[in-house]
């Protein structure tokens, strides 16, 4: 566990760290951010520093045992390898965790990854121990999509939501990683975050292939085809979510036609609803999926809103 922040980042760890010694912070924080980009990074050197702090451990021996794994005082709780979702039996040991006296010092810090996959089982097994935890304890939900939580456990959690990275940092962070400057260039910083996690997890490559290929499709240089064929070639998942955000970027232009921002808004509402509802397990057929896609997007090309609405409801996505 040896994670380094971006400054923005940096600044809202001080902030609960001051928190805390102010005995302002609460027990259950709820942690989420647009991109998904830092959540777990945050996590991690917020646990790291709260524990050092509370121990008497030196700094050097609380990073080895949180790196290794083997901190008392400390769980991380996340979706296992081969699940789809957190389960009851995870909580209920994260809970037995929280109810037992902290070994190295005074504080206890428990960190549940991707909250929103709870089943309901072990939402409701958590809800006790969010609301009267025992001990010094501080519990941190992550969540890139906390409206999927229950909203008995969102009213149980003082909510942050990570500062957006400035343009200046994100174009660092870009070239950093290798890619070219002048792909990126006049782009705002919160498409700039979707291609630094893209690029951390190798999709970067991806999402600009579809990208290019939804452009060429709404700028009437290919059809529908052209796009599916290009979404055929990718996982569905990151296919369907490299979609959704080429439409966010057309739709962000200033020069956009009114009518036609409208269908795109309308289109992207729906591509967004299906990759949710692959998120949470669907699995529609991955042909009929990457067809209809090129057939909408051709579709908002002409301003045809009534044929984006028919191809989705295809699909099983409606939109009121």
């Amino acid at each position: 566990m040896n994670s380094t922040l971006f400054p923005e980042h940096e600044s809202l760890v001080a902030e609960l760290i001051q928190l805390y010694k102010s005995g302002r912070l609460p027990h259950a924080l709820l942690l989420t951010s647009d991109s998904g980009l830092g959540l777990s990074e945050v996590c991690e050197v917020l646990a790291h520093r709260l524990l050092w702090m509370t121990s008497q451990s030196s700094e050097e021996e609380t990073q080895e045992l949180l790196a290794a794994g083997t901190h008392g005082d400390f769980r991380w709780v996340s979706v296992i390898d081969g699940k789809q979702s957190i389960g009851v039996d995870q909580v209920r040991a994260a809970c037995d965790f929280v109810a037992k006296t902290a070994g190295y010092g005074s504080l206890k810090v428990l960190v549940i990854e991707g909250a929103d996959k709870l089943t309901t089982a072990a939402a409701n097994a958590l809800l006790k121990t969010l609301e009267e935890p025992q001990g010094d304890t501080l519990i941190t939900l992550i969540s890139r999509r906390p409206w999927l939580l229950p909203a008995t456990i969102r009213s149980r959690c003082q909510s942050r939501t990570l500062p957006r990275l400035s343009e200046a940092t994100c174009n660092s962070a870009l070239t950093q990683s290798g890619v070219s400057p002048e792909s990126f260039d006049g782009k705002s910083s919160r498409f700039l975050e979707n291609w630094l996690v893209a690029a951390a997890n190798g999709t970067l490559d991806l999402q600009n292939e579809v990208r290019s290929s939804v452009t060429r499709v709404l700028n009437g240089k290919s059809g529908g085809r052209e796009l599916t064929e290009c979404l055929m070639k990718h996982e569905l998942s990151d296919a369907v979510e490299a979609t959704a955000q080429a439409i966010e970027e057309r739709v962000s232009e200033t020069n956009l036609d009114p009518k036609a921002r409208v269908t795109l808004l309308t289109l992207h509402r729906m591509v967004a609803a299906l990759l949710q509802r692959i998120r949470n397990g669907a699995t529609p057929a991955r042909e009929v999926v990457c067809y209809e896609i090129g057939v909408l997007t051709a579709g908002a090309r002409e301003n045809n809103m009534e044929s984006v609405r028919q191809s989705l409801s295809l699909m099983g996505v409606t939109v009121a």
